[in-house]
């Protein structure tokens, strides 16, 4: 009898901070990933795609254990004030409800603030991350292009020959190192020095 209570216990800790965990994803995690990179300027390790791999990390470092604390906290009050488990059941409920609705819609990508340094430089991205582009040079059909990360330094630079298309920068879709560049017409164009050669990023 004993171990099955303590398995009951156990069960609704587990729903608890399963329902906190999904709580602080839809509303606080991301303001508290913000505060966090500040405090610890994290913010100035973004490179590019790594942007969601230090989001889950923080997801998994910080949200997740303190979500098991504050669900094994709930279930000690809910076992000593009977009526707060009512109120817990509800809350729980809630969140999954709440979730489901969540994970129907896609997510809100968020465009970073414009380069200070570079304020004609676009950014094009997704959820993991994206960059900067800005063309500082054209000689048609060739185009000195700077690529950026999100804090503004420098990722990869060289020359673009864009044939029969004359390219902006807004015309760049994304880039994932290497000497390959997408364009949002689902063209690809190859970075080179300004003899045509192709660049070695080794």
């Amino acid at each position: 009898m004993a171990a099955l209570r303590i398995l009951f216990y156990a069960v609704i800790g587990l729903a608890l901070s399963a329902s906190i965990f999904v709580l602080n994803l839809l509303f606080f995690a991301k303001p508290l990933y913000a505060l966090y990179a500040d405090l610890l300027q994290s913010g100035q390790m973004y490179q590019g795609e790594t942007r969601a791999f230090m989001y889950n990390r923080f997801l998994l470092t910080v949200i997740a254990p303190t979500s098991l604390l504050l669900g094994g906290g709930l279930t000690w009050l809910s076992i000593k004030l009977r009526w707060l488990a009512f109120i817990l059941a509800a809350l729980a409920l809630v969140t999954i409800l709440s979730a489901a609705i969540f994970m129907r819609f896609e997510p809100v990508v968020i465009s970073p603030a414009p380069l200070r340094d570079h304020p004609n430089a676009q950014w094009s991205g997704g959820v993991d991350g994206g960059a900067f582009f800005e063309i500082t040079e054209a000689d048609p059909p060739r185009y000195f292009l700077e690529i950026r990360y999100e804090n503004g330094s420098l990722w990869a630079k060289g020359w673009v020959n864009g044939q029969e298309q004359a390219l902006t920068n807004s015309d760049f879709l994304g880039y994932y190192g290497g000497n390959s560049i997408d364009l949002k017409s689902n063209k690809q164009l190859r970075l080179e020095n300004q003899d045509g050669t192709s660049i070695d990023f080794d």
